[in-house]
């Protein structure tokens, strides 16, 4: 392979646009690949950069929702455990956690 040869090889990468990634972007760890992503695309002037703004700012608001959803999660456990509790006790759930509804008992 001569030296021009290689010299046309990188020309041809740098020509070609950068071939889209297929991440899971359901989970926090997908959307922080995804984002890393984006970034060294810009870095490397492969993507240009207010369109690698818009994309991370499309990752920023799925992280929102993914974080909502998992607060929603961990707020249905708490409220099951709290039930439980309560049955568990004989008390309303709602005084069974006084420090959640600002009441004391």
């Amino acid at each position: 392979m001569t030296s021009n040869h290689k010299g046309q090889k990188a020309k041809d990468r740098k020509k070609r646009a950068p071939q889209p990634v297929r991440m899971a972007l359901d989970n926090l760890s997908g959307i922080i690949t995804e984002a890393g992503k984006v970034y060294r695309l810009a870095r490397a002037g492969q993507l240009p950069t207010d369109k690698a703004a818009k994309l991370v700012w499309m990752l920023g608001q799925l992280r929102a929702m993914v974080e909502t959803q998992a607060l929603e999660r961990l707020e249905a456990k708490l409220d099951a455990l709290s039930e439980a509790a309560a049955r568990h006790n004989g008390t309303h759930p709602a005084r069974a956690l006084p420090h959640i509804n600002g009441s004391v008992n």
